[in-house]
């Protein structure tokens, strides 16, 4: 099995792609996504949840041997949460995915990936704890398949569960036979890897790398330390930010409903998450909403608008913020 494949068709919570490396060092984080950032000493002790969501779409690519469609597209939303003292992150993405090859068109399958990851402080460097994602997910497999289904055919299922615990540095991949994740493939067997990261970038789970963006202080390229399932091994992820720019954007605020869903003028960072190896695949892009008061962080840097582009040239998955519901502190 290609396991890169895996990875291809529900990019967001999946692999990412790589550049050249910035100078190495640890990256530095702040905890903007609560009301005041620069805290002198932030401890991870506050109540409720911040839960956002967002409308995915599909934006179809030029691949002239099959298509891939998502049809009434999909919700992709975010829990953040205290436990213990350590954050917790979790996120579920629901979508339905379609192919179409050599005259056929498949069913809808129910596609979704769901993820739960704990965490540390920012002054720990958001340095993980353990991880698990569960995902049923229908993937491409080929740039150039000849039929539907079969033998080179255009698309395949996985269902896997992964489960990362960084107390022992082991990454743990077990493929099921179907979506009740109860009875073990019959061909693919779990598998378990060990990895030893350094100290030269921050150690950043791949479930909580977006989120992980939100906080990265400075404007300077990132790089960063993540464990890539699919290769089996640590990877340097290099995020790269642009200039500050502002535009409209259209999302509903838990309690300011009074005020309506449309945002003037919102400040905004383009950034790009991409993976430093060979055959690195496409680049992600986020909108980051910006700082502009630090005793009062209105849009709590949250990731306003996201796009990640599938493999085989066969799209873009996009992601639009739709609602948010913020920390009260």
């Amino acid at each position: 099995m290609n396991k890169k494949t895996i990875c291809a068709s529900l990019a967001l919570a999946c692999c990412l792609p790589f550049a050249a490396c910035s100078q190495a060092q640890p990256t530095s984080f702040n905890a903007k996504w609560r009301k005041m950032t620069m805290q002198p000493s932030e401890t991870v002790d506050f109540t409720g949840t911040e839960i956002v969501v967002y409308d995915v779409s599909f934006e179809s690519g030029e691949n002239s041997s099959y298509s891939v469609n998502y049809p009434g597209g999909g919700t992709y939303t975010t829990r953040l949460s205290a436990k213990d003292g350590k954050y917790l992150y979790e996120t579920r993405l629901d979508i339905g995915v379609q192919y179409t090859c050599a005259g056929e068109t498949s069913e809808i399958f129910n596609d979704f990936v769901q993820s739960s990851v704990t965490f540390e402080s920012t002054q720990n460097g958001l340095r993980p704890v353990r991880s698990e994602k569960t995902s049923a997910a229908h993937v491409p497999v080929t740039a150039s398949p000849s039929t539907l289904q079969g033998e080179n055919a255009c698309y395949s299922a996985y269902y896997t569960r992964i489960t990362t615990d960084y107390s022992v540095n082991k990454c743990t991949t077990e493929y099921f036979a179907d979506a009740s994740f109860e009875t073990a493939h019959d061909t693919y067997k779990t598998q378990e890897r060990s990895f030893e990261p350094d100290d030269k970038f921050s150690l950043i789970d791949n479930e909580e790398l977006l989120f992980a963006v939100r906080g990265i202080e400075g404007t300077s390229t990132n790089t960063v330390y993540v464990y890539n399932t699919s290769a089996g091994k640590l990877q340097k992820v290099q995020i790269s930010q642009s200039s500050k720019e502002s535009t409209d954007f259209d999302f509903a605020i838990a309690g300011r409903e009074s005020e309506g869903t449309t945002h003037k003028g919102v400040s905004y960072v383009p950034f790009t998450v991409a993976i430093s190896d060979t055959n690195p695949g496409s680049s992600q892009k986020l909108w980051v909403a910006a700082t502009t008061d630090t005793d009062n962080n209105e849009y709590r840097n949250v990731i306003l608008k996201m796009e990640a582009p599938l493999s085989f040239n066969l799209g873009t998955l996009i992601y639009k913020l739709k609602s948010a519901d913020f920390l009260d502190d």
